[in-house]
């Protein structure tokens, strides 16, 4: 038990995957019990469930101007990789992306380039520089070096 000049709360841990906890403040009380379930975590994730990429294809484009290799991964609804599709570049936002935009065991944007290949565009998805298998420098790296290397996933793209 631990008390607080607001608060009296109680944590029990009943197994290695529940934790109960009592919160008491200003005379009301509040069970609160929280599972941790790494099935649920593992296994049910839309990303395992229900992925149908047509066809994805690892691939390597350069930007040029900062001497740099991205890695990503080319998707197209069929597996003419030769045909003209309209196409979707994927960019990661901040912090240190790969090119699924992995987080918390969800694998953001492998879900979105599923479904935006499921209807009918090409979704190119890459891993920022120094992430994953692309070259360069993530630290040293501006936020004008981030838009280069989107742009040259758009010139890719063409």
């Amino acid at each position: 038990m631990s008390y607080n000049k607001n608060a009296v709360y109680l944590c029990s841990i009943s197994d290695a995957c529940a934790k109960s906890l009592s919160l008491i403040q200003k005379n009301q009380l509040f069970l609160i019990n929280l599972l941790y379930c790494s099935f649920f975590l593992e296994q049910c994730r839309v990303q395992f469930l229900g992925i149908t990429m047509h066809y994805s294809q690892e691939v390597m484009y350069h930007n040029t101007r900062a001497h740099v290799t991205l890695s990503a991964t080319l998707s197209v609804p069929k597996s003419d990789i030769l045909k003209k599709y309209p196409a979707v570049l994927l960019v990661p936002g901040y912090g240190m992306s790969d090119r699924d935009l992995t987080g918390m065991g969800h694998k953001r944007f492998l879900v979105l380039a599923d479904y935006l290949t499921n209807q009918g565009l090409a979704v190119l998805r890459y891993d920022k520089r120094g992430v994953g298998k692309s070259t360069g420098d993530f630290f040293a790296a501006t936020t004008a070096d981030f838009a280069d290397d989107a742009y040259a996933g758009i010139e890719y793209l063409k």
